[in-house]
């Protein structure tokens, strides 16, 4: 196991490169008197410039690849709007405890909330450009600030119950179905129960690893450890007995079934999956690609391809992270068949537009305040 990060400081102690097991390096500089960092440079060449509030040394604002965010503050350092690169924004309101009670956006939309004394949200109201209520939902709690009661519009009502560890031992939807749990003196789970009586029995070892679990069905299935915690060896009914073995990162790297099956897994340095090979029949190998680079491809950090014996998929990102291209390839009979799917975003990262191998675009609406919830 070669997992090791390697860290670079200037003379003044600040953080100036983070260079991780396959070499790949991301740079810190251009610090300000407050050991703040001005530009922060990724593995994939892109720099993020960063500002700060004259003052208080708040984040002020990030700019990466033609896009800036910018962030205001109320006079404790809360924020009260992020402004994204199209233009679009997100408020935010608090009361005098410092309490989140509000979000709206450039939209007019609103999402509220109230609050109780222990700081517990006890409603929230969605309401659109007219300030008509679109949403709304309820919740109550005890005065150990657990919640026992969630209630929605309609006055549909789900309630809880727990017990004197405060784990959650009984849930009743709004049909009046109950479900519930029970947990050990180690407050590990041990039971379940169904609306219909059905239960489900729970065992653990000394190292809380979870060794047995029994259906409604009676049907028993086990599972043994080593002394990591890995999973070597699942025993069950259904499936027969399954073995994995482990790299001293703890990823498996063969799994036998009970068919005597085998299947084995390869990783990198930061434990990606790069390979899943199958001996008895190397048709259903996959090669799985990260860090592709070609043609403008900002592709560090990212996986790039998956790669089978017919057929292949490949990513392509841009400077700001998205993924803007993918091509599917199928080998048929001497033919290789390509589609290729496009996405468009707007300065703000949301998704504009999805383009299809049959020419068809489809256009995505923005996001709006309820896509928050």
């Amino acid at each position: 196991m070669q997992d090791v990060t390697l860290y670079a400081y200037d003379s003044r102690g600040n953080l100036t490169q983070v260079t991780n097991a396959l070499g790949q390096v991301t740079r810190l500089g251009d610090y300000d008197e407050r050991g703040k960092p001005g530009s922060i440079t990724d593995a994939n060449g892109v720099t993020s410039s960063l500002a700060y509030t004259g003052v208080d040394g708040w984040l002020a604002s990030v700019s990466t690849a033609g896009s800036t965010t910018r962030f205001d503050y109320d006079a404790v350092g809360q924020i009260t709007r992020v402004t994204r690169g199209d233009g679009s924004w997100l408020s935010y309101e608090y009361d005098d405890a410092r309490r989140l009670v509000a979000i709206g956006n450039n939209l007019g939309e609103r999402l509220e909330y109230d609050v109780d004394t222990k700081g517990n949200r006890t409603a929230q109201r969605i309401k659109d450009a007219s300030g008509s209520l679109v949403r709304q939902q309820q919740w109550a709690y005890d005065e150990l600030g657990r919640l026992l009661r969630a209630v929605g519009a309609g006055g549909q009502t789900r309630s809880f119950a727990y017990d004197l560890n405060d784990n959650p031992v009984g849930e009743t939807n709004p049909r009046q179905f109950a479900h519930s749990q029970a947990f050990d003196a180690l407050d590990r789970l041990v039971g379940q129960s169904d609306p219909l009586g059905g239960k489900t029995r729970l065992a653990y070892d000394a190292q809380d690893n979870l060794t047995e679990v029994k259906d409604p069905r009676g049907v028993t299935t086990r599972y043994e450890y080593d002394g990591l915690g890995n999973l070597t060896r699942l025993v069950s009914p259904d499936s027969g007995t399954t073995t994995f073995e482990h790299d001293a990162a703890g990823n498996v790297i063969r799994r036998t079934d009970a068919r005597g099956t085998v299947t084995e897994y390869r990783y990198d340095a930061l434990n990606r999956l790069i390979e899943r090979h199958s001996p008895s029949d190397p048709s259903l190998d996959v090669q799985y690609r990260y860090d592709l680079t070609a043609d403008g491809n900002k592709g560090i950090g990212r996986l790039g391809s998956i790669e089978g014996a017919r057929d292949s998929l490949v990513y392509r990102y841009d400077e700001r992270g998205n993924l803007v291209e993918q091509v599917r390839s199928i080998r048929l009979d001497q033919q290789t068949l390509l589609d290729r799917v496009t996405y468009r975003y707007d300065a703000a990262n949301q998704l504009l537009e999805i383009g299809y191998p049959s020419g068809l675009a489809i256009r995505e609406k923005g996001t709006d305040l309820f896509s928050l919830l």
